[in-house]
């Protein structure tokens, strides 16, 4: 059954196949809250199969936005190896997703008293998505040294900034997640403003839940490309490479992104994504690299 207006949990929902189901400790792991990670022993009979469903709508014009199609991979593998944080992230897009059926194959590749790696593959009847290196971990097993050199950017709230959606002709992915961007930073979408390839904002997830890891997967590549915001007239920019790393457990619904971008050539943008919760915990970092194509002149 079709749900029309799911939830992030629901939108990227995750089922393994039954005849693969058996081969993952994961359910022996939700039952006893252990699992046999020696080090150096896979633990696993591979390859792993999930199935999920690309949703409906969450889509930049008719190509599912890169974080959703990631994020299902992510929930994947944490299924698998009992672990509950995609601690990192790092995939490879191959060509662009559509809604439908999809099915994930991992590939279990280590696994340590504290990580399992996997390397992963969402497919289609089109053939591969995204292939991905997917290290799992537990946050609450980590502590040490603390040392960080950047706060978070100084902006409204949600209510005070600029709400995509609004206006005609917004994407899809629009309707499901809230994007409200920093007033200065939005000027460029009617052409003015000082261009600084930054984009400033919050990103809010549908549903009732704080964001998990995979939420935070969505949020980091939830804004526009702050490419788009440089002078440069760009028509489109497909994310070509996408990294991860879940730095904590958010504590609010509203995330603060921070996104920057500061080269662009060669037909490339790197983009750069820093994630904060509303207590000011740095909650997530990304990093992509964008194709770019510039708008025809007239």
């Amino acid at each position: 059954m079709t749900v029309t207006n799911p939830s992030f949990e629901q939108a990227t929902a995750v089922h393994p196949l039954p005849e693969h189901a058996a081969t993952s400790p994961a359910g022996e792991v939700a039952a006893s809250g252990l699992a046999d990670l020696s080090s150096g022993r896979n633990g696993f009979e591979g390859p792993l199969v999930y199935q999920t469903d690309v949703p409906n709508g969450w889509d930049i014009f008719g190509n599912t936005n890169g974080g959703t199609l990631l994020a299902p991979v992510a929930r994947a593998a944490c299924h698998a190896s009992g672990r509950p944080d995609p601690v990192a992230v790092s995939a490879h897009y191959l060509q662009p997703g559509r809604p439908g059926p999809a099915t994930i194959t991992l590939v279990p590749t280590h696994q340590t008293r504290r990580f399992s790696t996997f390397q992963a593959t969402l497919s289609n009847e089109a053939g591969p998505l995204l292939t991905a290196v997917v290290t799992t971990g537990d946050l609450d097993d980590h502590d040490g040294p603390f040392f960080l050199d950047r706060t978070p950017p100084e902006i409204p709230p949600p209510a005070d900034c600029v709400q995509l959606g609004n206006e005609d002709g917004a994407p899809n992915f629009s309707s499901h997640v809230t994007m409200s961007i920093f007033k200065p930073d939005a000027e460029f979408f009617g052409g003015g403003g000082e261009r600084t390839g930054r984009l400033r904002g919050w990103v809010r997830l549908p549903g009732e839940t704080l964001p998990d890891g995979f939420g935070l997967i969505q949020a980091i590549d939830s804004f526009p490309p702050a490419a788009f915001n440089t002078g440069v007239g760009l028509a489109y920019s497909p994310t070509l490479q996408l990294s991860t790393h879940m730095r904590a457990r958010p504590k609010s619904r509203d995330l603060l992104v921070d996104t920057v971008t500061r080269s662009i050539g060669g037909g490339f943008a790197e983009i750069e994504e820093t994630v904060w919760d509303d207590a000011r915990n740095l909650v997530a970092q990304g990093r992509q690299l964008c194709v770019v194509r510039t708008a025809p002149t007239s």
